[in-house]
C-alpha cells in the first residue's frame, strides 16, 4: 500500500507517501536461511532471535547495500551464491527502532482492516449463516487472524485451517502455537482443522501428480473439506458464508484482478473478503513484529510463502529447501511423481523432476481404465462406458424421477415436465445408452451423468455443491431422493461433472502434429501495432511501406489469417471495417479470426490455460516436446518468438492480458491471464464466428467454460461467466442480434440468421 525507502546508513526499511526512490517490499531473513544456504562460510552473524538482513527476490541487503545473492536451485542441487561483501560482521535488525519509524502508517493500515472486519460482520450478520476465518499458518493468515480477533467477539466467527496432508512441520506447529496463543485471551477461542478422508499421497496415485494444468488438488484438498464440514454444521444443507481470507493482490496478477469482497469466487454460497488485499509484503511482515505474532518457523528457514509441501506453483529453489528440511515427506511425493514420469515414458526422469517440467505438463498420468466415448449425429446420441466406477442408476437420480421397463431396457427420466427417453444395453464391463438429441441441456447432464459413473473416485468435490444434504459419495455414492431437487449443481460445478473425470479426459492435442503447421511462417515477427495502423491509413501499402523484406511476407500471413486480406491481397470487408475503430477493438476483432486460421494462435488459445502460470519460450517448448512426436523443433521456436513479440508490441499484451510480457532475470515469460473488458462488438462476432464453424445457432453459456470447447468469448479472451453473462443481457436488449435465456438456471443464447460479418457490420455503423 505504502511506498518504501531504505533509511541510510541502516539496516531498516521505512514506509513512506512520498519516498523519491522506493524499493520493491523486502523481506526479512533469519540466520536459519543463511546457515540453510550456506552464507555462514562468508559472512560473521549471531544465531538470533531477531532477523538480520532484507531479501528482495533473492537478493540479499544489509544497510540498504546489496551483499549477495542466490541463483537457481532445484529438488537435487542447493542454489549458487554470489558474495559481493565477505568477512563482514552483521547485527540483528533492531526490531524497536524498525516498529517505531513505521508505526504510524502500520496502525493506520491495522485500524482500517479492523473497522472494515466491523462494516462486513454488521451488513452481513443478518444474511449469512457463518463468518469463517481462512487460517492457513502462512503469515498473511496469521495477521488476518490477530485483525479479526480484535475487530470481532470470539463466537462472532470460526477459525478453520483446512489440512491438506501436504502441509510442512513448521505449519502444524503454528496451527498449534497459534490457538494456544488465543486461548489465553479467549477461553473458547478454537481452530477447527478439516480435511478430505483420504490423504494426499493416495490421491496422487489415483488423479496422478497435479501440475499448472491439472490443478485437482485445490478443489479436493482446500475447498471442498470446508464446505462439506459446514454443510454438517447447517443441517447439511450449503450454508450462507462470509470467508475472510488473506489473499493479496500482490502475491499475483490473476489474485490482482480480484475484488476486496469477492462473491462466488470459490463457492456459489460464499462471499470472500480480502482484508488486507493492498497490503504489501513488508507491510505483512512489519505488523507481525508491531503485534508480537510468532511467524511460521518456515520463514526463518527462507521461505516465502508457506503452503503445500511439493506443489505445482512451488518455485524450483523451494522443492530443495523442502527436501533439505522434510527429506521424508518430499520422498514421498516425489516418488509419486518419479512414477508417474515412467508411465509418461519420460527418458531422463531426474532432468524431468529437476527442471520442474513435470509442474508444468499437460498430459495426465493416473491409473484408470475407464472409458467414456460419445457418438453423435444429429438426432442421436451413443453412449459407450467400460469399467465404470459406479452404479449409473444411483446417478440417473439427480436427472429427474426415473423408471425402468426391464423388457425393452428403456429408462425414462423425468426432467421437469419432460421425458428423457434413455435405452441401456449391458455387455459384460460395458454399457451403451442411447438417446435423441431432443434437450441439448439433458444431453449435456446427461453425458456428465456418464464421466461421473465412470470416473468417480469419492472425492467429495461434488457433494460439497449438493444444496440439500442429498448427496453421499463415502464410501460408495447414494443419492436420496427424497432430498434431491434435482438443481445439476453436482453436475455443472465441473466442465465434465467430475473432477478425475476432468483430469483423465484432458489429454491436449497429443500427437496431432498438424496442429504445428505454419509456425515458421512468420519468420520471428509480429502483427505489430504500428504496422497494422499503417497498413489501414494507406491506399497502397504493398507499393509503400516502412517494413523490411522479412517483415512483409510476415505482415502478410498474419494479415490474411486475421482476414484483413483475402489471398489475392485485397482488403476485406473485414479489414475495411477495421479502418475507422481504435485499435484495442481492432485486434479483439482480429484475434477472432486467428483463434479459426492461425495454427500458433489456435494452439496457444487451447492448450495454455486462463491463470496467472508463467510460461517462458523454453516452458512453452518442453509443453509442446510432451504434447508431439518429431515435431518441427526450428519452426516451433521461430513461432513462439512471434507470439512473444505479438503480445509485446500490440494492445493482446499488456492492455488484455491474452499474453502478459514479464521478464525475470533476462528470461521473458507470458502470463495467459485473460480481460473481462471484452467489446460488446466482439462478444457477438466471436458467437456468430462460432455459429459458422459449428452449423449451430443456440449455445448454453456453460458450454463456452466446458474443457475442449472450442471458440467462444472464454475460450479467446478468458472472460469470466458472471461478467459474460451481464453482457450477453445487455446486448440481447441492446441490439436484439441474439436472444438471451439467462434465469432460474437457464444459461441459453440464441443468435439468429445473420452471418458474422453481418452482425459487425450491424454493430459498428
Amino acid at each position: 500500500m505504502y511506498k518504501i525507502e531504505w533509511i541510510e546508513n541502516e539496516n531498516i526499511p521505512k514506509l513512506n507517501d512520498f519516498a523519491d526512490e522506493t524499493i520493491i517490499p523486502p523481506r526479512p531473513v533469519y540466520y536459519e536461511e543463511l546457515d540453510l544456504l550456506g552464507f555462514n562460510e562468508y559472512w560473521n552473524y549471531p544465531k538470533s532471535v531477531e532477523p538480520l538482513l532484507w531479501a528482495i527476490g533473492r537478493d540479499y541487503y544489509y544497510n540498504g547495500d546489496k551483499i549477495g545473492k542466490t541463483i537457481g536451485g532445484d529438488l537435487y542441487n542447493a542454489p549458487k551464491l554470489e558474495v559481493y561483501k565477505k568477512d563482514i560482521s552483521i547485527t540483528p535488525i533492531n526490531l524497536q527502532k524498525l516498529i517505531q519509524v513505521n508505526k504510524k502508517h502500520i496502525e493506520t493500515l491495522k485500524n482500517e482492516a479492523i473497522e472494515f472486519i466491523k462494516k462486513i460482520y454488521n451488513d452481513y450478520k443478518d444474511k449469512v449463516d457463518f463468518f469463517i476465518v481462512a487460517f492457513s499458518g502462512g503469515k498473511d493468515s496469521q495477521v488476518l487472524l490477530d485483525l479479526v480477533t480484535i475487530a470481532l467477539e470470539p463466537d462472532q466467527y470460526k477459525v478453520i485451517f483446512t489440512d491438506t496432508t501436504m502441509e510442512l512441520p513448521q505449519t502444524y506447529e503454528t496451527v498449534k502455537e497459534t490457538q494456544k496463543h488465543y486461548q489465553k485471551t479467549y477461553k473458547n477461542f478454537k481452530i477447527t482443522t478439516v480435511r478430505n478422508p483420504t490423504d494426499a499421497d493416495k490421491l496422487w496415485r489415483i488423479f496422478g501428480s497435479p501440475s499448472m494444468n491439472f490443478r485437482w488438488c485445490c478443489n479436493v484438498y482446500k475447498t471442498s473439506p470446508v464446505m462439506n464440514y459446514l454443510k454438517s454444521l447447517n443441517g447439511n444443507n450449503i450454508p450462507k458464508i462470509i470467508l475472510f481470507n488473506g489473499v493479496r493482490a500482490e502475491e499475483s496478477s490473476q489474485r490482482a484482478e480480484h475484488n476486496r469482497i469477492a462473491k462466488g469466487v470459490k463457492h456459489h454460497s460464499q462471499i470472500n473478503i480480502e482484508v488486507i488485499r493492498y497490503w504489501n509484503d513488508f507491510e505483512v511482515y512489519l505488523y507481525c513484529f508491531y503485534a508480537n505474532i510468532k511467524l511460521n518457523s518456515g520463514y526463518r528457514l527462507g521461505f516465502d510463502r508457506m503452503g503445500c509441501s511439493i506443489c505445482p506453483l512451488a518455485k524450483n529453489k523451494n522443492d530443495f529447501m523442502v527436501k533439505k528440511i522434510a527429506p521424508d515427506l518430499a520422498k514421498k511425493f516425489i516418488n509419486i511423481v518419479e512414477e508417474d514420469a515412467k508411465k509418461l515414458h519420460i527418458k531422463d526422469i531426474k532432468e524431468y523432476i529437476k527442471d520442474g517440467a513435470w509442474k508444468r505438463r499437460n498430459e495426465n498420468n493416473n491409473n484408470t481404465d475407464s472409458i467414456v466415448n460419445f457418438i453423435e449425429n444429429k438426432n442421436n446420441l451413443i453412449i459407450h462406458l467400460k469399467n465404470s466406477n459406479e452404479n449409473i442408476f444411483e446417478w440417473l437420480k439427480v436427472l429427474g424421477d426415473y423408471k425402468v421397463n426391464g423388457n425393452s431396457n428403456k429408462i425414462q427420466v423425468k426432467i421437469d415436465s419432460k421425458i428423457l427417453d434413455i435405452y441401456l444395453q449391458e455387455k459384460q464391463e460395458s454399457k451403451i445408452l442411447s438417446t435423441e438429441k431432443e434437450n441439448i441441456i439433458d444431453i449435456s447432464h446427461l453425458k456428465k451423468v456418464a464421466y461421473k459413473t465412470n470416473y468417480c473416485v469419492h472425492c467429495g468435490s461434488c457433494e460439497a455443491e449438493c444444496p440439500t444434504g442429498a448427496l453421499n459419495v463415502f464410501p460408495k455414492v447414494q443419492v436420496n431422493t427424497d432430498l434431491c431437487i434435482h438443481c445439476s449443481k453436482c453436475l455443472d460445478f465441473h466442465s465434465k461433472g467430475c473432477v478425475m473425470a476432468d483430469v483423465s479426459v484432458a489429454k491436449i492435442n497429443q500427437g496431432n502434429n498438424n496442429l504445428l503447421k505454419g509456425f515458421g511462417k512468420y519468420q520471428n515477427f509480429a502483427m505489430q501495432s504500428d504496422w497494422l495502423n499503417e497498413f489501414l491509413k494507406s491506399d497502397n501499402w504493398f507499393e509503400k511501406n516502412t517494413l523490411g523484406p522479412k517483415q512483409i511476407p510476415s505482415m502478410i500471413s498474419w494479415m490474411r489469417e486475421a482476414n484483413i486480406i483475402d489471398n489475392k491481397r485485397n482488403i476485406t470487408i473485414f479489414g475495411q471495417l477495421l479502418k475507422n475503430i481504435d485499435i484495442k477493438l481492432i485486434y479483439q476483432l482480429s484475434l477472432i479470426n486467428l483463434y479459426q486460421h492461425s495454427n500458433l494462435i489456435t494452439w496457444y488459445l487451447n492448450s495454455i490455460e486462463w491463470s496467472n502460470n508463467k510460461y517462458s519460450k523454453k516452458d512453452f517448448l518442453s509443453l509442446i516436446e510432451q504434447n508431439f512426436n518429431n515435431f518441427p523443433k526450428r519452426s516451433v521456436e521461430i513461432g513462439l518468438t512471434s507470439l512473444f513479440k505479438l503480445f509485446d508490441t500490440t494492445p493482446l499484451g499488456k492492455e488484455l492480458k491474452i499474453g502478459y510480457i514479464t521478464k525475470e532475470k533476462n528470461v521473458r515469460y507470458i502470463q495467459k491471464i485473460g480481460t473481462n473488458d471484452v467489446s460488446n462488438e466482439a462478444i457477438l462476432y466471436s458467437l456468430y464466428k462460432l455459429k459458422e464453424h459449428l452449423k449451430r445457432d443456440d449455445f448454453r453459456v456453460s458450454e463456452f467454460y466446458e474443457d475442449g470447447f472450442v471458440g467462444g468469448p472464454y475460450k479467446i479472451f478468458g472472460i469470466d461467466k458472471e461478467t459474460l453473462i451481464k453482457k450477453l443481457k445487455f446486448i440481447s436488449e441492446d441490439t436484439k442480434l441474439i436472444d438471451v435465456n439467462l434465469i432460474q438456471g437457464l444459461d441459453n443464447v440464441f443468435l439468429k440468421d445473420f452471418t458474422a460479418i453481418e452482425v459487425l457490420e450491424e454493430c459498428l455503423k
